[in-house]
């Protein structure tokens, strides 16, 4: 009869201690926080390919040279159509005074021979 007693007291602080683990874990699960982070994945990119540090290609050297080319000639003709743009009124005006002051400094000129 002891023998049962003490088996009996051992399964009961069994299931005490059962009975405290599950409330622990009940109240820390109602406190968790579940954070989930959903991310494609994408493959990893190729390698790339190992290529000398200089390498020289006449095509690719031509066609740079073509295009440093056309960019100047692009510039050029930029430069030259904003220069007639801007350029040209401040021609007409140039030309206008010009004419102004012809006009007013002739006839005194014309005079200065005739008196003389």
């Amino acid at each position: 009869m002891v023998n049962v007693q003490r088996e009996l007291t051992l399964v009961n602080e069994r299931i005490e201690s059962f009975k405290g683990r599950m409330q622990y874990l009940e109240r820390s699960a109602k406190m968790s926080m579940l954070n989930i982070n959903l991310n494609k994945m994408y493959p990893p990119p190729p390698p790339p390919e190992a290529r000398p540090i200089f390498t020289f290609s006449l095509s690719r050297t031509l066609r740079m040279g073509l295009m440093a080319v056309g960019d100047l000639v692009s510039w050029l003709l930029t430069v030259l159509i904003l220069g007639v743009m801007v350029g040209s009124p401040f021609a007409a005006v140039a030309a206008i005074v010009a004419l102004v002051l012809r006009r007013r400094t002739s006839p005194a000129s014309a005079r200065a021979f005739d008196d003389s």
